[in-house]
C-alpha cells in the first residue's frame, strides 16, 4: 500500500490537498486518484473544507486488519464529496457519496416489482457526519454519528458511537463502541 498526499499552501489561510493511492498484492499495484479538497483555515479553531473527504471512526492497527476501508469498529471509510466545518473540536460534514467509493454501490438493487434499479440512481446517497473531539487531561473522547441515505426506497445507513483513547500512567487503552444499522427500513427500524 502506498498513500501519497500532495499539499499546497497558497497563503496563511488557503491550502489544498490531492491524494493518490496504490494498493494491491504483488509488486505493481494499480495507482488511482483518492480525493482532493481545498481548505480555508482562519485559525486553529475554525476551518472549512470543500471537496473529497473520507470519514472513518474507530480504526485500529492489528496485523493485517489495519485498513480502515475494510476494518473499523466505529465506522468503515465513507468517501464523501461535499463540505466540512471544523469549529472548536466539532466536525460537521455534508455531501454526496463519491460514486463507486462505497461497497453498497457495487450491489445490484431491485425495486418492489423486481425491476433492476439503474446504477446511477443506486449509487447516489446523501451523507451527514458529525463528531466532537474532547481532549481532557491527556484523555481523548470522540463521540460521532454518520447518516447515509441511499436514493433507493428503504435503504439508509446509520453509525454512531464513542472512540476513547485513554492513558493511565504507562498504560494506554483504545476503546470504541459502535452502533450500526446498514439497512434501515420502515418495516425493520431496529439497530
Amino acid at each position: 500500500t502506498v498513500d501519497v498526499d500532495f499539499q499546497v499552501k497558497f497563503n496563511d489561510k488557503w491550502s489544498a490537498q490531492v491524494e493518490i493511492e496504490a494498493d494491491g498484492e504483488g509488486t505493481s499495484p494499480a495507482v488511482h486518484y483518492n480525493g482532493a479538497f481545498v481548505q480555508y483555515q482562519k485559525n486553529e479553531n475554525f476551518a472549512i473544507k470543500f471537496g473529497d473527504m473520507t470519514y472513518s471512526e474507530g480504526a485500529f492497527d492489528y496485523y493485517d486488519y489495519n485498513d480502515p476501508a475494510v476494518y473499523a469498529v466505529g465506522m468503515k471509510e465513507h468517501d464523501v464529496r461535499g463540505i466540512e466545518l471544523d469549529l472548536y473540536g466539532l466536525q460537521l460534514a455534508f455531501g454526496l457519496t463519491r460514486s463507486g467509493a462505497d461497497y453498497t454501490c457495487s450491489n445490484q438493487y431491485y425495486d418492489a416489482n423486481s425491476n433492476p434499479i439503474p446504477a446511477d440512481k443506486a449509487c447516489k446517497s446523501y451523507d451527514v457526519h458529525a463528531a466532537y473531539q474532547f481532549d481532557l487531561a491527556g484523555q481523548a473522547l470522540r463521540p460521532f454519528v454518520h447518516y447515509q441515505n441511499w436514493q433507493i426506497e428503504d435503504e439508509s445507513e446509520f453509525h454512531a458511537g464513542l472512540d476513547a483513547a485513554l492513558e493511565f500512567g504507562p498504560f494506554a487503552i483504545h476503546a470504541v463502541y459502535g452502533l450500526h444499522k446498514d439497512n434501515i427500513t420502515k418495516s425493520n427500524p431496529k439497530f
